[in-house]
């Protein structure tokens, strides 16, 4: 009863890119969005658009790197519509050459002007480090994207959604069971199975051990763009996620005061931490700013500084304070929405957990301590892996040299 009309439809099964081979990798990654924009059945995407017009609902199929699935969104009166989408998706997905071919002629237009954008080429460099140069972590090539072909993009998705036996589906919304459970059997209960088990491949794609540093020259004006990442191997449970959303949110606050309060040096350091369990268990903190090229070496110092502090001494009370009282009120919020449960509910299954962990959250905030963001700083920022990425401005040419 959060959204008195909305019904929020996920499914996935696992398996995804990762079982693509190295040669139909680029089509098996574009399948996903080309047969989403590519109609239903018989009908164009216009003329699916003009059926549905009346009609309040969404559906998109995806193919992710370890998953497959279909995400809706609609509204209890829409509900069978999206059903019956949702059925035609994994029975009956349409091939367009013409949505093939703009979206070719598109990704070309922006891989040709990719290489003058300073920004870009420093992504690219970033994305190659992080992932030992694997293709399929990287922005497409021209030449991978020539070899792309529409029937390969099709025939992979239509492989991934022909067996719906090891799909899971959550339902999120204002409904009561006893209403939809005919159209889940209807709909549903239809679709081809034939009991293959399979899940996704581990590629064990992930950033290389040690200290590197990479800097990049590229554009010109006074600006430089610093990337920190500091990353391993990470059990993922509840335990451990919450003492790495702490320290990120601690870590945040001490770099906000040092790099710009009281050195001045950047407008809007930032802190993003990552973890996941699949395909295997990684964490990730992602210290970015950008400062004046000067400034580099003094605000890189700076931030590890901060860093080493939080090691030796843990995360002032003040800070962990600040840290659960907005944790706590943004799950509060949380819990009063359908995307929230949608998403939760979907990763929970993923994942192998309770549902029900949700519930203990804010109490579990409690068992965040200076002691507890002290032992999460050693193991997770220890600073072993860390890799530096810096952007530059072009050098000046040497007026002397010939």
């Amino acid at each position: 009863n959060f959204k008195n009309d909305q019904v929020l439809i996920n499914g996935y099964s696992f398996g995804g890119t990762s079982l693509a081979s190295d040669d139909d990798y680029t089509s098996a990654e574009m399948a996903g969005g080309i047969i989403g924009t590519s109609g239903i059945a018989d009908f164009t995407q216009i003329q699916l658009n003009k059926i549905l017009s009346a009609k309040n609902l969404s559906v998109s199929p995806y193919i992710s790197d370890v998953a497959q699935g279909i995400t809706a969104n609609t509204t209890p009166k829409d509900f069978e519509t999206a059903m019956q989408l949702i059925y035609l998706y994994f029975t009956n997905p349409r091939k367009d050459a013409d949505v093939w071919q703009a979206n070719i002629s598109q990704t070309n237009a922006l891989l040709a002007n990719r290489g003058l954008s300073p920004g870009s080429v420093f992504q690219d460099t970033v994305s190659a480090t992080l992932y030992n140069h694997n293709f399929r972590e990287m922005v497409v090539t021209p030449e991978r994207l020539n070899k792309a072909t529409l029937d390969k993009a099709y025939s992979f998705y239509k492989e991934r959604f022909a067996d719906a036996s090891g799909f899971t589906f959550t339902f999120v919304g204002n409904f009561t069971v006893d209403v939809l459970k005919p159209y889940i059997e209807a709909y549903l209960g239809s679709l081809p199975s034939t009991n293959h088990k399979e899940t996704y491949k581990n590629l064990n794609i992930v950033p290389p051990a040690g200290q590197i540093t990479k800097t990049v020259n590229k554009g010109i004006g006074d600006k430089a763009t610093v990337q920190l990442v500091l990353s391993g191997p990470y059990e993922y449970n509840d335990a451990n996620n919450i003492q790495i959303d702490a320290l990120e949110e601690v870590l945040q606050i001490r770099l906000l005061e040092r790099l710009r309060e009281k050195d001045g040096g950047t407008y809007a350091p930032s802190v993003r931490a990552n973890y996941k369990k699949i395909p295997n268990g990684r964490y990730s903190f992602t210290i970015v700013f950008t400062c004046a090229p000067a400034d580099v070496d003094k605000l890189v110092s700076d931030a590890l500084d901060e860093v080493n502090k939080l090691k030796q001494n843990g995360a002032a009370q003040a800070d962990i304070d600040k840290f659960a009282a907005e944790d706590a009120r943004s799950t509060q919020v949380q819990l009063k929405e359908n995307i929230f449960w949608a998403g939760y509910l979907g990763a929970a299954s993923q994942n192998q957990e309770n549902p029900d962990n949700i519930l203990r959250h804010v109490s579990s905030l409690s068992n965040i301590t200076p002691q507890s963001t002290k032992d999460a700083a050693n193991k997770y920022l220890s600073g072993n892996n860390l890799i530096k990425f810096v952007l530059l401005p072009e050098k000046a040419a040497d007026p002397g040299k010939k």
